[in-house]
């Protein structure tokens, strides 16, 4: 039976569908205002589940989860405080963190830009994971993002990041690495900073511009996913990492191969949504690139299917994914009908995500 807090998550997320016609800011300060207080309700109501109720246990008992020294400094921190309730203080950081650095990377200034911002970040399926289950993984995310971001803009404080995001959770210097590697090989195939531009494959040669086709270069991606998924699990069995390869958890959660189709769906229709809108208008560079990234993301996620001892790392991979899709939705500017659909029907259809009803669920 459905519970409270997933019938609210839910009618939050249909309230979304107002987006497709095209209104007054009135309007939409009105949806905006309604749920985020629905999802408000939701994040200060629901009990703790999963993870959450590990780290309380411990913290109640004046205890660190000693894992990773940027979470265990913060445990500390957090520790000492006069508050009760102490798991619940550090995922309201996490919050307050994700909410803020979405209102400066999305640079909204009006009240109803910035109340839009704050009910998607609230409504997405990265906020809710990070806030309500992984912490640890939900803190490197944001940091790692930030660090993405800048790699481009500010290498220094790209690294920076980076090694903030690393202290909160050792998977992401597998991220950075994976994700400058794609950037050297895209670098090869089409150049980058006019992607970033016009978000279309295009690479000059000898004085002729070769232009990509989207398909060929999905393909090329994931003919080198494919043999980096080969030679990385054979690699990790001679790692201390191996004994992850036998841990796989299967109680109460969906296989990598179930979960695709519904992430399969969703990218393969919102991409011809993009596509078509790049037709008729333009995005910025930020929104480019977080595109880019998920096109890499979700390559990779297909190149792992094959491998049942890798469903951990792929449960990982695809928590970044859904932290990229939030920064994606965030930084969209909605400028003609395919970029409403696109908005609409992503941010719609996280309200039916079997992950999401099942952490609101699960007491």
């Amino acid at each position: 039976m459905i519970s409270e807090h997933a019938f609210i998550w839910i009618l939050s997320h249909l309230l979304f569908v107002i987006y497709i016609l095209k209104h007054g800011p009135y309007i939409r300060l009105l949806i905006n205002s309604i749920v985020i207080v629905l999802l408000l309700y939701i994040y200060f109501t629901k009990p703790l589940t999963y993870d959450l109720v590990v780290y309380n246990s411990a913290l109640e008992s004046g205890i660190i989860y000693e894992q990773d020294v940027g979470f265990i400094l913060l445990q500390y921190i957090v520790l000492h405080l006069p508050v009760e309730n102490k798991v619940s203080v550090i995922s309201g950081i996490l919050g307050i963190l994700i909410i803020v650095t979405a209102i400066l990377i999305s640079k909204q200034k009006n009240i109803v830009s910035i109340l839009q911002v704050i009910a998607v970040i609230l409504g997405s399926i990265y906020f809710l994971l990070a806030t309500q289950n992984v912490l640890r993984q939900g803190f490197s995310s944001l940091f790692l993002i930030i660090s993405i971001i800048l790699l481009f803009k500010n290498r220094l404080a790209s690294l920076l990041f980076f090694v903030i995001s690393y202290s909160f959770h050792a998977s992401a210097y597998i991220f950075y690495i994976l994700i400058i590697f794609a950037y050297f090989v895209q670098s090869r195939i089409f150049d980058l900073k006019l992607y970033f531009m016009t978000m279309k494959f295009i690479k000059y040669f000898r004085d002729k511009k070769l232009r990509f086709s989207y398909g060929f270069v999905f393909s090329i991606l994931l003919l080198i996913f494919v043999v980096v998924s080969f030679l990385g699990y054979h690699f990790i069995r001679y790692t201390k990492y191996s004994h992850y390869l036998d841990y796989v958890l299967t109680e109460n959660r969906l296989l990598p191969a179930q979960k695709i189709i519904f992430i399969a769906i969703s990218f393969i229709f919102t991409e011809i949504l993009l596509s078509k809108s790049n037709k008729y208008s333009k995005q910025n560079e930020t929104f480019a690139q977080l595109r880019l990234l998920r096109l890499n993301l979700f390559v990779f996620l297909l190149a792992l299917l094959p491998y049942s001892g890798l469903a951990e790392a792929w449960s990982r991979i695809l928590f970044f994914y859904f932290c990229i899709e939030a920064f994606l939705l965030i930084t969209l500017k909605l400028q003609n009908v395919y970029d409403r659909l696109f908005f609409t029907f992503t941010i719609t259809s996280y309200g039916i995500y079997l992950n999401a009803l099942s952490i609101l669920s699960y007491y």
